[in-house]
């Protein structure tokens, strides 16, 4: 249901396409992957609009952008290389949650993992 709400609100108010590209604006140019990436959403865009079964991949699309940007914001160098190698690069690493492709060192991966920690007192 989300996905065609997003669908909606794209294809009847001109404002939010527009809106979205701006979210990424401040972090155009930090990431090479990650611009490429960006590149692909304005034909997702166009195609969201005439396809309602493109829904669910365009918004998937969309929310990976998001989380890539906040994390170029907000984040380490170690997290967003690991988040653009499989989440937006090609192939069967591009959204599998948990997985990560021979590229990631161990080292990069056991610092994510404990900066994710919750640590109890």
């Amino acid at each position: 249901m989300m996905c065609m709400d997003v669908r909606r609100a794209i294809s009847r108010n001109p404002d939010v396409r527009p809106a979205l590209m701006a979210e990424f604006e401040d972090v155009r140019g930090e990431n090479r992957q990650f611009d490429h990436f960006l590149g692909t959403l304005s034909p997702l865009l166009d195609a969201i609009a005439a396809d309602e079964y493109s829904a669910r991949p365009v918004t998937e699309a969309l929310a990976r952008a998001i989380q890539g940007a906040l994390l170029i914001r907000h984040s380490t160098g170690d997290v967003v290389d690991a988040f653009v190698a499989t989440r937006l690069g090609s192939g069967t690493w591009g959204t599998l949650l948990g997985t990560l492709p021979a590229g990631i060192r161990q080292a990069q991966a056991d610092a994510i993992v404990a900066r994710a920690q919750v640590v109890r007192r």
